[in-house]
C-alpha cells in the first residue's frame, strides 16, 4: 500500500514542494529515498538468478534498495541484522564475563 501510495503522489508531491516553498526544494537524498524504494524489488531494475540444479528449480531475485526511510522490507531488514549482531556481541561479552566471575567474586584466603 505504502508503495502504491509513494507512487501514485510523488511527482505531484515533488511538483508541489518546489512551487510552494521559497525556491528551493526537497534534499537530493530524500528525492533518492523516494525513488529507490520505488525501484526495490522490481525485477526490470536489477535481479539475480539462483538456480537449483537438482531439482531443476530457478527463481529471479530483485535487487533491493539497501535504503532504511521509506522502505519497510530494506529497513526491517537492517535492523533485525543489526539486532542480532548486537545479541551475539553482548552473549560472548556474557559468556566471558560468567567464565571469569568466580575468580572475580573469590574472596581471598586469611591462611
Amino acid at each position: 500500500m505504502l508503495h502504491a501510495v509513494i507512487r501514485e503522489h510523488l511527482e505531484p508531491f515533488l511538483r508541489e514542494v518546489s512551487v510552494r516553498g521559497d525556491g528551493s526544494s526537497l534534499p537530493r537524498f530524500v528525492e533518492h529515498e523516494f525513488r529507490d524504494f520505488l525501484g526495490c524489488g522490481v525485477v526490470a531494475k536489477g535481479f539475480t538468478r539462483l538456480r537449483c540444479p537438482e531439482r531443476a528449480f530457478e527463481r529471479l531475485v530483485p535487487f533491493s534498495c539497501n535504503r532504511r526511510g521509506f522502505c519497510p522490507s530494506c529497513g526491517g531488514r537492517r535492523m533485525a541484522e543489526h539486532a542480532a549482531s548486537l545479541v551475539d556481541a553482548v552473549l560472548r561479552a556474557a559468556a566471558a564475563f560468567e567464565q571469569l566471575q568466580p575468580w572475580a567474586h573469590a574472596k581471598p584466603s586469611l591462611e
